[in-house]
């Protein structure tokens, strides 16, 4: 809940779901391995349906939402083991744009800050970003590390800037990551986006502020809610076979890239 693109995703939620006369409640987990027996108390809810935003969900899991006729939406999250509906952004065709834009731009030297290994949208943009550098015949020039924070990004952006030989152009994985690697270049007198171009993801509305002015692939949050609600209100009306909606993302250019 501290990652600012959580914050805005689920007041859009409280308020869709408010709209059609449902109550949002909100039940978090530390660790990953911490779901199983988190759904097991949110189920003695008896809720109506379960969005799960930042996690994946076990076979054991989905077995039992399903005998009890519990209706389950992956947001954002990719998981083809999992038999629930998906609503997920293009994270992988994002990456690959992002590679093609900046090599396009005249780029060389392209670095990518990861998010969380186990997070499926970290691992689909980079592997986009990486697939798109391969077909114009580049490779990756260095690769940091980064939860979904601030201080993550700002120390990943320290250590790629502070080698023999720094980066052109950095492909961030979320914006807030990018936030603190645009701090941080600026901290070190790296002029953006002359010396350094930088890129996110989401398109959090703090990506938008004069102070960062952050060029992202904007994730189409609006859209995704849309599509999540309209799939639980036609699961709430009747069974129904899991379904799953991707939504491709779109490239906003603003002053942090030369692009």
């Amino acid at each position: 809940m501290s990652s600012p693109f959580n914050a805005y995703m689920m007041q859009k939620f409280a308020s869709r779901l408010q709209e059609i006369g449902y109550q949002l409640l909100v039940f978090t987990a530390e660790k990953e391995d911490e779901i199983d027996a988190l759904l097991a108390r949110v189920l003695q809810y008896r809720v109506d349906a379960l969005i799960i935003t930042a996690a994946s969900l076990s076979s054991e899991m989905a077995d039992i939402c399903a005998a009890t006729n519990t209706p389950v939406i992956l947001f954002n999250r990719l998981a083809k083991e999992a038999d629930a509906s998906i609503v997920a952004c293009d994270n992988y065709a994002g990456g690959k744009q992002v590679a093609a834009v900046l090599i396009d731009a005249g780029h060389e030297r392209l670095a990518y800050i990861a998010g969380p290994a186990h997070a499926s949208t970290n691992a689909e943009r980079e592997a986009g970003f990486v697939n798109g550098l391969t077909q114009k015949k580049m490779t990756l020039f260095r690769r940091g590390e980064a939860f979904y924070s601030y201080q993550s990004g700002y120390a990943a952006a320290k250590q790629l800037l502070t080698a023999a030989k720094m980066p052109d152009a950095i492909f961030c994985a979320s914006d807030v990551i990018a936030v603190g690697a645009l701090d941080c270049a600026r901290d070190m007198d790296v002029d953006v986006p002359n010396e350094l171009s930088i890129i996110g993801f989401d398109d959090i509305p703090e990506a938008a502020w004069s102070a960062y002015a952050l060029t992202t692939m904007r994730l189409p949050v609006n859209r995704m809610i849309d599509g999540t609600i309209s799939l639980l209100e036609c699961a709430l009306a009747a069974p129904t076979k899991p379904e799953t909606q991707i939504f491709p993302p779109v490239l906003i250019k603003r002053e942090s890239a030369n692009i």
